[in-house]
């Protein structure tokens, strides 16, 4: 899971696009997320942007590959439109 810190004052700071990982934060006593570099709080990071694409063309290439080869079908379009989803996510279609 991946985290940013809240305090603008910190080089981990969200606003500067920096994702902590799990070993970059520490959990207190009343089990709230904190920096290990400046001790502010931190929340979850959301998903990065454009994931959807992924998932949607994972899904429907499951779905059309079913339709045609069955359950051999359904994961080769599944694979398939998980690859084109990403591609389409970085601008790579």
């Amino acid at each position: 899971m991946a985290y940013e810190c809240l305090n603008p004052r910190c080089p981990y700071y969200a606003g500067n696009n920096v994702r902590l990982e799990n070993d970059q934060v520490y959990v207190d006593a009343n089990h709230r997320v904190h920096c290990r570099r400046c001790q502010s709080f931190v929340r979850a990071a959301p998903a990065k942007p454009g994931a959807e694409k992924a998932v949607v063309g994972a899904a429907g290439g499951a779905l059309l590959g079913w339709a045609v080869g069955g359950p051999p079908g359904a994961l080769i379009g599944g694979v398939l439109g998980l690859l084109l989803g990403d591609n389409a996510d970085k601008g790579n279609t």
